[in-house]
């Protein structure tokens, strides 16, 4: 996945995108004053999450997870 856009954009209340996108984002705190913030996803089984910043795809199922780089081998850390 090659990064398309480098916009820095504010997170306000209800910002969201669009399910089955392939949009990344991060959040940058760059005060020193207290931040919260709330991720959701889903709760479905047989999902897949890719974090292609750091080389990681998570893919949800019952039992358990899996967490692993884009090419198969165990997520040991970023590369």
């Amino acid at each position: 996945m090659q990064r398309l856009d480098l916009t820095q954009l504010p997170v306000v209340a209800g910002s969201r995108h669009a399910p089955n996108t392939p949009l990344g984002y991060r959040v940058a705190k760059r005060t020193d004053a207290s931040a919260e913030f709330l991720l959701e996803g889903t709760d479905l089984l047989n999902d897949e999450v890719t974090y292609s910043d750091v080389d990681l795809k998570v893919k949800t199922a019952n039992p358990g997870s899996t967490f692993t780089h884009h090419d198969g081998t165990p997520f040991q850390g970023a590369k």
